[in-house]
């Protein structure tokens, strides 16, 4: 979606016309003032004049990396999107979970990402690395939000990366990032996470076979708990370890030792069929 960019520019020339309801403050270096923490702004204007930014430094000082083995040349920037613009800028003390859709969130969201690429290429950054960017499961989720590893469909992206106030999907606003890093001649890497799952992965509905089940009744481990009546990691001996890191390190993945009968029973068969209730 080439034009994803402009849709978003449109999108908050359009909500510029009404002020926006709360205050709003950014760290004083996404407006590249070392002299304060943080400063007060208009937020779609402040948007805007990023976006400007990024349009008028891809006219002057387009990044240039070769075609033929650019990874070479590749300066990274590895960016946890919810993590790395994720701000108090209501200036309350503590970074809020969004409630409604009529402000921006305080978490890190793609348009925000978008407002720190002119730093990111005065930094000198050429490749932004993106950790994952898909949908979270909620089942046993961590925290408020949910690992990022714990995928519950790795074709579907994380809604809380979005800006609702927009009105834009996310697969818009992801584009729109990706089109305003490419204008400044970066790289863009995504994290694809196939081998860790949610508990409710979307996944697990289509192909159970491809899951280990585990009976019901069983409890999880707590950390550094060594009771082998819990499902956690499976418990080896030194010595089973030793041998089992000596015959990987040589190839050889025959006869591995086996985890203890009492980790093997905890395994149950593929359900013939999987519902979410």
């Amino acid at each position: 979606m080439d034009n994803a960019l402009s849709l978003l520019e449109a999108r908050l020339n359009d909500l510029r016309q009404a002020k926006y309801k709360n205050d709003y403050f950014v760290p004083a270096l996404w407006l590249n003032d070392e002299t304060k923490s943080k400063q007060k702004v208009n937020p779609y204007k402040f948007f805007l004049d990023k976006i400007k930014n990024i349009r008028l430094l891809s006219a002057t000082e387009k990044i240039s990396l070769p075609d033929k083995d650019w990874t070479k040349h590749a300066i990274i920037y590895n960016m946890f999107v919810r993590y790395a613009t994720a701000y108090d800028h209501d200036n309350n003390g503590q970074v809020d979970i969004l409630t409604d859709d009529k402000s921006f969130r305080e978490t890190g969201t793609f348009l925000k990402s978008i407002a720190i690429l002119p730093y990111l290429h005065y930094m000198g950054i050429n490749t932004i690395y993106l950790l994952p960017v898909t949908s979270i499961g909620v089942d046993g989720k961590k925290g408020n939000l949910g690992s990022p590893y714990a995928i519950r469909n790795p074709y579907k992206l994380d809604e809380n990366l979005s800006e609702p106030i927009l009105e834009l999907d996310i697969e818009t606003q992801f584009s729109a990032f990706v089109e305003a890093a490419h204008l400044l001649g970066m790289k863009v890497v995504v994290e694809f996470v196939f081998r860790t799952a949610s508990k409710d992965s979307d996944l697990a509905l289509e192909h159970p076979e491809w899951f280990y089940w585990i009976k019901e009744k069983i409890k999880d481990r707590d950390p550094g708990s060594k009771d082998e009546k819990k499902y956690g990691p499976p418990i080896f001996s030194e010595m089973e370890l030793k041998e089992i890191k000596e015959k990987v390190y040589a190839g050889d993945f025959v006869k591995l030792p086996a985890p203890s009968s009492e980790y093997r029973v905890m395994f149950t068969d593929v359900p013939r069929k999987v519902a979410r209730v």
